[in-house]
């Protein structure tokens, strides 16, 4: 049965943070991105048995611990309702849809934990038919957005640009949350659009986790800092060994100051 659900947008902190939910809870299965449309496609290019070059552990191990029925019923939905749904691509609109995919995960006998970046705009529906608890990550817009690219100088020439495609699958995400909500703002520029859709999916969850109890927000780079300070507020048990042990504090670059006023500067224009 699903126990609870890591959530965040993308480049906010839930890869690593799957890791500390592994080892705090070990007999758990963390599943990584059941709801991505090429998680097939990048569990076949870097395999489950394997240590993931970017993250430094195996990201998808958890479907090799999955029972053989839950598995197989799992893909056969995913096929229907990710693969070839296209509308459930980049972020899910329609919780009847995130729901019907997760089912089989649900009524499997083991206890897991659904890792997601696309669940944001259905997560009060997701949580409330599972029962679960949620963990959203936050982190300051500015580095976010800028931890989308590999240095400056790629994030100033995205900026400039009015043809660029949004890495982690944001131009999905600005075409759904527009056509789920009539956003009246016709943003052509990327970096307007990448902007508000973290500014957006935050705001979304922050104000459904007011009456939602189950929902936890969470800064992410706060946590990383200072564990002791906020590690009794997360819904499940948890260890500030582990937490020591996981997280660098070190890897947590704030974004230059450019960027963080170009990015507060959409914000204030936009919002």
């Amino acid at each position: 049965m699903i126990v609870g659900i890591i959530n965040g947008y993308y480049r906010s902190g839930t890869t690593i943070f799957q890791r500390f939910v592994e080892l705090c809870d070990p007999d758990a299965i963390v599943l990584c991105e059941p709801t991505q449309h090429e998680v097939v496609f990048h569990v076949m290019k870097y395999g489950c048995d394997n240590v993931h070059p970017l993250h430094g552990f195996k990201v998808f191990d958890g479907y090799l611990r999955l029972p053989k029925k839950t598995l197989r019923d799992f893909f056969e939905r995913w096929l229907y309702f990710v693969h070839d749904e296209p509308n459930n691509h980049g972020i899910f609109t329609d919780p009847d849809d995130a729901i019907a995919l997760l089912e089989p995960l649900h009524e499997c006998p083991r206890r897991i934990v659904v890792k997601s970046t696309q669940l944001s705009l259905v997560l009060r529906e997701v949580v409330e038919e599972f029962d679960c608890w949620c963990v959203h990550l936050t982190r300051p817009i500015e580095n976010t957005v800028y931890d989308h690219f590999p240095d400056l100088q790629s994030f100033l020439t995205f900026s400039r640009r009015y043809d660029a495609i949004i890495p982690f699958y944001g131009d999905l995400v600005y075409t759904r949350i527009v056509g789920k909500f009539g956003v009246k703002h016709d943003l052509r520029k990327p970096i307007e659009r990448l902007v508000f859709n973290v500014h957006f999916v935050n705001d979304y969850v922050n104000k459904i986790a007011r009456s939602v109890e189950d929902i936890t927000v969470l800064d992410f780079e706060k946590f990383v800092v200072n564990p002791d300070e906020t590690i009794e507020t997360l819904p499940f048990e948890a260890d500030t060994k582990i937490a020591s042990r996981v997280f660098d504090r070190n890897r947590i670059k704030p974004a230059p100051d450019v960027v963080k006023t170009i990015v507060h500067q959409i914000v204030k224009r936009l919002f």
